[in-house]
């Protein structure tokens, strides 16, 4: 254990300025956040997604999206962020301004499954599940499946 974590202290400095953990939803983007954050990494999570408390849309939309990230990484380290908050073009660019880990699921059907059943349940991550979560009765629709399937591959 000691060792996973001396190796961990060791990826933590080596990326401590100027990152990005770039990822399809339902990869494990917000448990690595959480280790980062934890481990007194400054990092942000999703500025550019518009329900979150901490994000930078109105500052992008009056100033652009370089300046966006000039401001972000002026106050942070780093940045989780999801690849649909972005255009394919911005998220090159966030790529080439900064050190990236890519996070994403092989199964994209798994994925699509995850994501729906988040959504239906509204249960993001394992330490949002209350007690009855295994008892409930879930439909998922097989067209929102195949469209959030659709857009995890673009």
């Amino acid at each position: 254990m000691r060792n996973n974590l001396r190796y961990f202290a060791e990826i933590v400095f080596l990326m401590s300025k100027n990152f990005v953990i770039l990822a399809h939803p339902r990869s494990g983007s917000t448990t690595l956040f959480n280790i980062f954050a934890s481990q007194g990494v400054k990092i942000i999570c999703e500025p550019f997604n518009s329900h979150s408390d901490t994000n930078y849309l109105d500052f992008w939309g009056k100033n652009g999206f370089t300046s966006a990230l000039d401001l972000i990484f002026s106050k942070y380290d780093g940045m989780k962020h999801l690849f649909s908050f972005t255009t394919h073009e911005q998220n090159i660019e966030l790529i080439s301004r900064c050190k990236t880990i890519l996070l994403y699921r092989i199964n994209l059907i798994d994925a699509a499954l995850s994501f729906e059943l988040a959504v239906k349940t509204n249960v993001w991550v394992d330490c949002d599940r209350y007690k009855n979560y295994d008892e409930q009765k879930v439909y998922l629709n097989p067209d929102a499946i195949l469209r959030s399937e659709e857009h995890t591959s673009e």
